[in-house]
């Protein structure tokens, strides 16, 4: 019976992966002349369509390399959509968008701003090429697709920044915007387009570098708007403007100012410089008289530096918080102060590191797994049912991700490191990572997926003639940081959780030889650890 329920429930989930890919039918990713595309590139595309009446349902589908913002009829709809490339090596996500309240009847205006991050990092696998994949569909049955109708240009605004720049291991670059070279309020509907060029047309869904399009898992950002910091301070003789933020958040500053052109403004946060490596800015460059400016490069930190040249009046300031969009449904409260506020930070914390993947916010935005393993633990608890999603695609990233030899690796999606730590895979696989979300969840979907890969990834490890865990350098042999560092205890103590997970997950699924073999390795690994570890108070290894 239990296999008769796994294959509708199997059935059902490949239907709507089936679906969801039909509604590209017909669509053709869209983008600039290959030989005019550059790293670090902003596209502006426009599309004009006509509603024969008001009230028309309309659901936007949507993807990108490598961000988005979406107008319609000149109002914000999507800030920073589209998730980072890789729900596997070779694929794109896409985002599903209601856009039925912002038409009306007669003509409208859909505009699409796209960054284009053009090389690879620790959380993004570059495709290589800028593009842009829509299908609207109206409930009239009206369907307008990308294609060469639509208009599009580079925007000439947007370049390159001073050095520094960021770490390797950021995709994203620092954002340089010469508002001498801006082009208005291109998102509005009124807006005189006849200079722009039809889009090129890049090869019908699906089609390389993008190839195939699976949906984002969980909803867009959660979005404050543009808000007021706590307090504000000049620093260092007038030169900086601090806005100071009621916690360490995720933001992009915003500026109103009266300036004569070409002066030079630069925005960052406290978090900066972490060592000596650096996370992303952005510069403004003044043109003449009022003006406005967003950073659309989220930064993250307890205050933004808004370093201030000679003869610019600021006007304004102020910030727009983005978060992952889940509600906190978990709580805490003692009668200690001091606990109470640990929980607040640490709750703050976990947020923090819930983004596209669940990573810090700073250094790397790097979904190590190890790390992971940690936070979703917090999420389970605290967190509302968004939450488990981004564990999930945690989860379905590793997998995956898997290579054909069986090796797991983190983090992922990654377009410059394939490197595995078997120590964190062994966690990632194991009762506190794999196993705890089904704990949670009840997911028995995902424990079928992930079954054959933790079963693949566990064969490649070995015991040796004493029932102990044969050293498995991977391809970084790291354990931890600091000194004194017990690897043999700690080899065999996550490889027996690991163990464990598998076995959970055979006896769920009904693979009674596999839950047999993982239970007799973990009797034996047990009893060699006693035999060879145990000093009587502590475990240890002999020979460290």
């Amino acid at each position: 019976m239990l296999k008769i329920i796994l294959s509708l429930f199997l059935l059902v989930y490949c239907s709507n992966l089936l679906w969801g890919n039909e509604v590209f039918d017909k669509a053709q990713w869209i983008s600039i002349p290959q030989e005019n595309a550059q790293p670090n590139q902003w596209l502006c595309f426009r599309k004009h369509f006509n509603c024969a009446e008001q009230g028309v349902r309309a659901q936007l589908h949507v993807a990108v390399d490598s961000k988005y913002w979406l107008w319609v009829n000149g109002k914000l709809v999507v800030f920073e959509g589209g998730l980072k490339r890789g729900p596997n090596p070779c694929d794109t996500y896409y985002d599903s968008v209601d856009l039925t309240d912002y038409l009306h009847q007669g003509e409208n205006l859909i505009a699409v701003q796209v960054w284009f991050f053009g090389k690879d990092g620790f959380n993004h696998k570059n495709s290589g090429r800028a593009g842009l994949l829509v299908d609207l569909d109206l409930s009239d049955g009206t369907k307008i697709v990308s294609d060469d109708s639509w208009l599009v240009r580079i925007h000439p605004a947007f370049g390159e920044s001073l050095p520094p720049y960021p770490n390797f291991r950021f995709p994203e670059s620092n954002i340089h915007f010469d508002a001498r070279k801006d082009i208005g309020k291109w998102q509005n509907l009124s807006y005189n387009d006849s200079s722009w060029k039809k889009a090129v047309c890049c090869g019908e869904y699906p089609c390389e570098p993008w190839n195939k399009v699976h949906k984002r898992p969980f909803p867009n950002w959660r979005d404050s708007g543009i808000i007021a910091y706590d307090s504000l301070s000049w620093m260092k003789q007038g030169q900086q403007l601090v806005g100071f933020l009621p916690r360490n958040i995720t933001v992009t500053p915003y500026i109103r100012l009266k300036a004569r052109p070409g002066l030079l403004i630069d925005m960052q946060t406290d978090n900066y410089k972490i060592g000596e490596e650096y996370t992303v800015r952005a510069e403004y460059v003044t043109t003449d008289g009022i003006q406005e400016f967003e950073a659309y490069n989220y930064m993250s930190g307890h205050s933004v530096i808004y370093t201030i040249p000679t003869g610019v009046e600021v006007l304004d300031v102020g910030y727009r918080e983005t978060r992952f969009d889940t509600d906190f449904v978990g709580s805490f409260h003692c009668n200690d102060d001091f606990y109470n506020v640990l929980w607040q930070k640490a709750l703050n914390t976990m947020n923090l590191n819930m983004r596209d993947g669940i990573q810090d916010p700073d250094r790397e935005r790097s979904q190590w797994w190890g790390d992971a393993t940690i936070v979703i633990g917090e999420i389970f608890y605290a967190c509302d049912n968004n939450g488990k999603k981004a564990v999930r695609k945690a989860i379905e990233n590793l997998i995956d991700w898997q290579k054909s030899d069986g090796v797991l690796f983190s983090p992922i999606p990654a377009g410059n490191w394939d490197k595995e730590l078997p120590m964190q895979m062994l966690a990632s696989v194991g009762k506190y990572g794999f196993w705890n979300y089904f704990v949670y969840t009840g997911d028995t979907l995902l424990m079928k997926k992930a079954f054959p890969a933790v079963k693949k990834y566990l064969s490649l490890w070995n015991l040796d003639e004493r029932n102990l865990v044969i050293h498995r350098t991977g391809g970084w042999d790291w354990m931890d940081w600091g000194t004194d560092i017990d690897c043999r205890v700690l080899e065999n103590a996550w490889y027996s959780l690991a163990l464990e997970s598998l076995r959970n997950m055979a006896i769920l699924l009904g693979e009674n030889m596999v839950a047999k073999e993982c239970e007799g390795k973990m009797i034996k690994i047990k009893s060699a650890v006693n035999k060879n570890f145990w000093t009587g108070t502590l475990y240890r290894d002999p020979f460290l």
